[in-house]
Order: C-alpha cells, then sequence, then structure tokens
C-alpha cells in the first residue's frame, strides 16, 4: 500500500507491504481500512504511518470484497462473497466492541434453490449515515447501519 499526498513536495508519504492481497479498502477523516486475502483486516492511522494501527481477522468468514468508513468515522461496513456485511467498530473497548453485527442480503430463491450473491459495493450517504450495498444479484439495497 502506497500513501500520497500531493500537497507535499514529495507525493509518495509511505509505502507498506500489505499481509496479503489486497481485495478492498476506504478512507475517512485520518483513519484508512484495508481488506486482504485470508480474512486479513488492517486499520491505518494517516496521521502515523510507521505501522498499522490495527490488524484484525474479518468477521466474516469468506473473501472480503468491499469496504466502507462510517461517516461519523467510529467504523466500517465490509461486504464479502458470502452475501453478508458486518459492521464494525474501531474503538478496542468492550463496550463497543459489543455493538458490532453482521447481517446477510443479496440473496433469491431461484428455481427453488436459495441463492446467495456476493456483495461488491457499499456507499454511505455523507448526511444521513445510511449506505448501500450493491450485489452480484443486479440490485442495490439501502440500509440504516446504525438502528439495525
Amino acid at each position: 500500500m502506497k500513501l500520497w499526498d500531493h500537497r507535499q513536495p514529495t507525493a509518495l508519504i509511505s509505502s507498506h507491504e500489505q499481509p496479503a492481497k489486497v481485495f478492498a479498502a476506504d478512507a475517512r477523516g485520518h483513519r484508512a481500512v484495508v481488506g486482504c486475502a485470508a480474512r486479513h483486516v488492517l486499520v491505518w492511522d494517516l496521521r502515523q504511518t510507521a505501522e498499522a494501527e490495527q490488524k484484525r481477522e474479518s468477521s466474516l468468514k469468506y473473501q472480503t470484497r468491499a469496504i466502507g468508513c462510517f461517516v461519523d468515522g467510529t467504523g466500517y461496513a465490509l461486504a464479502s462473497t458470502e452475501g453478508r456485511v458486518a459492521m464494525e467498530y474501531f474503538d478496542p473497548d468492550e463496550k463497543t466492541q459489543a455493538r458490532k453485527y453482521a447481517f446477510k442480503c443479496h440473496r433469491a430463491t431461484v428455481r427453488g434453490v436459495d441463492t446467495v450473491y456476493p456483495v461488491n459495493a457499499l456507499a454511505f450517504h455523507p448526511v444521513y449515515g445510511t449506505f448501500a450495498s450493491g450485489g452480484c444479484d443486479g440490485m442495490v439495497n439501502v440500509w440504516d447501519g446504525q438502528n439495525k
């Protein structure tokens, strides 16, 4: 991962090897979140880039496809090939971590068979904090992640 600041005379700030292939990334405020193969999730503080602020394992079982940081900067949503979205929080406090959850989405019954579609995209509304997920089912769903 390379961090750039085009306001600086030398735009490249730093370069960092990731633990595996990068599949998704997003940034908001002073944090960037990177989702890699083998369920690695790294949270970077862009003010201190010597090393990742947090190294986590994804709470989802399968490959990360999309990441979107919450508008308020308190966490991120993580989407995967298993048709799920997980809501995660940056604060390591036990009480805050108890608020995280995951839910199933982008599913359909096709000819009597339950079909799970990967979630490919996440986008947060800049004012209301709601978010949209886009899946391989060709649908875009809008969610209110704070109110489940």
